[in-house]
């Protein structure tokens, strides 16, 4: 057996909205390198890695210029050796990030076309302990103001989790101990709560955090400190107010070596995408075990629950709401608290990236929703269907009702205009440009009206949608009457009809909606922009 192809991408992934860390700062959306390897016998697996914005292609050149040679035509099936010879390959340019990241893609791919050779799941490779791990919902944000970080932790424990994290590292420490204080309150007493620091005090700081947050029954404090102060962690752990948990921004198995021999920490935190991949993981999972320590995790659930699922010192998963699993066929899900592994073979992910546009602009042209303002105009422009969102959906409504797909639905067929291709608004958005300043732009995919047009919103403005003002498709009719869905639940999804949105001057809506005509392209004045706290209003 050898291995024939590795092949690269690089994607960026859109946050659903803006997320603010102590360390680094507002983020809006993410990078993630994907590598599949196929062997001779033409079986495939698939890895990838994720990180901040803007430094997936330095990762993917290490992959495409110095691990693809070292890799073709070797046996898949030697991951160990693979893991040593790419590690050492790049022994005189750093050990460590970027190198951690590119070789945990790689890594990942191999570990997953193993499980597929083998028609096994990853989980049960790796040794088999309980595919049931215990979940918490993760990225409950900085910049949240608290109304919206309680409603937050509402909707993940309406989602199953029973343990909930927040983010820390506020100006001052009353803030962060009032916020702390709200969210206590609001959840019931069964619910865990978590705070991750993000590295945002000094060790003097971090002493006295750790006094003021200790009545609130924190399972953890997470990196109060930078992670490579492993006698600051010390001193803070001998202090025994609130157990520690650090590693998601450690790269390599020596400094979880120093970390937990330093007696720092009392959940260890390693991420497979930061840290090398699956095999440095699980070595640290052990170190962990041999330490009598639990284990934890940090982002990159869907691979995780497999790595955990194996571990017998498996302790939580976290799961973050970074907007991936609608790109995933079958993506994780939490009941009652838990994660189920799945038995699929490898990993089981399966990602949905049959179409996408990309494009290339100005870093000074870019409209990012700073201009838009009070009593702008909201233009939608027409759909041409559902546009590759809720088909999760979509496919359960077939299962239960089992529709002929082939049956004359207006001039087509039901499959037809199910499926019908995703409209591309490149052209008239360029077209209005060299004749209009456009203040904000939002393409309405998943997560709806609401969701989508929030991220674009200054922090002092709110939206006033009318939704009679244009004519919905007959296939969301059909999706909504065959699915027994609400209204709400309908704009939340779907499109319902309009693809796209930009807000302009009101000045220029009628010259906006004169040209998106002229060009062929339907579209509607549907709300205006009102004062308010980013809060999206459908009537």
């Amino acid at each position: 057996m050898k291995l024939a192809l590795l092949d690269i991408k690089t994607f960026r992934i859109p946050l659903p909205e803006p997320i603010e860390a102590a360390a680094a700062g507002v983020m809006n959306g993410f990078d993630m390198v994907m590598v599949r390897a196929t062997d001779d016998q033409g079986a495939t697996g698939s890895g990838y890695t994720v990180m901040h914005q803007g430094q997936g292609v330095a990762v993917a050149e290490i992959i495409k210029n110095v691990f693809h040679d070292l890799l073709i035509g070797e046996d898949p099936r030697f991951i160990e050796g693979h893991w040593q010879r790419l590690w050492h390959a790049h022994h005189y340019a750093g050990r460590g990030a970027p190198l951690s990241f590119a070789i945990a893609a790689v890594d990942t791919a191999l570990w997953d076309l193993r499980g597929h050779s083998l028609g096994e799941p990853l989980w049960r490779l790796l040794g088999g302990n309980n595919p049931k791990v215990k979940a918490y919902a993760g990225n409950i944000d900085l910049n949240f103001p608290v109304e919206k970080l309680l409603e937050g932790a509402s909707h993940s424990l309406e989602n199953g989790h029973r343990s909930v994290k927040m983010r820390l590292g506020k100006p001052s420490l009353k803030e962060d101990v009032a916020r702390v204080a709200a969210m206590r309150e609001h959840l019931d007493d069964a619910v865990e709560l978590m705070a991750d620091a993000n590295e945002a005090w000094r060790v003097d700081q971090a002493v006295q955090a750790l006094n003021e947050l200790q009545p609130f029954g924190l399972v953890w404090l997470e990196e109060p400190i930078t992670p490579d102060d492993y006698a600051g962690y010390r001193h803070l752990r001998q202090l025994g107010k609130i157990p520690l948990a650090s590693g998601e921004n450690l790269h390599t198995v020596a400094e979880f070596v120093q970390l937990i021999g330093a007696q720092g920490v009392d959940f260890p935190e390693p991420d497979m995408s930061t840290c090398g991949g699956i095999t440095p993981f699980m070595k640290i999972a052990r170190l962990a075990e041999a330490n009598n320590l639990p284990v934890i995790s940090h982002g990159v659930h869907d691979v995780h629950i497999h790595l955990l699922a194996a571990c017998p010192n498996a302790a939580y998963l976290e799961m973050h709401a970074f907007g991936l699993e609608k790109y995933m066929a079958e993506p994780l899900i939490v009941v009652d608290g838990y994660a189920i592994a799945p038995d699929r073979p490898g990993h089981g992910i399966d990602f949905d990236l049959a179409g996408f546009c990309v494009g290339v602009v100005e870093f000074t042209k870019i409209i990012d929703g700073t201009n838009i303002q009070k009593d702008n105009a909201v233009i939608g422009i027409s759909s041409s269907g559902p546009h590759s969102n809720g088909y999760s959906l979509i496919r359960k409504i077939i299962e239960m009702q089992e529709p002929d797909l082939y049956g004359k639905f207006g001039n087509t067929t039901l499959g037809e205009a199910l499926t019908e291709p995703t409209k591309i608004y490149a052209q008239p958005i360029l077209n209005l440009l060299e004749k209009f300043s456009i203040n904000g732009i939002a393409h309405i995919t998943g997560g709806g009206f609401k969701d989508n047009i929030e991220r674009i919103l200054p922090n002092d403005c709110g939206v006033m949608i009318e939704t009679n003002t244009w004519e919905q498709p007959e296939i969301f009719k059909w999706i909504q009457n065959h699915g027994n869905i609400s209204k709400d639940e309908m704009l939340r999804t779907f499109n319902c009809g309009i693809g796209m949105i930009l807000i302009v001057e009101n000045t220029d809506m009628n010259g906006v909606l004169e040209t998106l005509t002229q060009i062929g392209y339907d579209s509607y004045q549907i709300g205006d922009v009102t004062k308010g706290t980013g809060q999206i209003i459908l009537r």
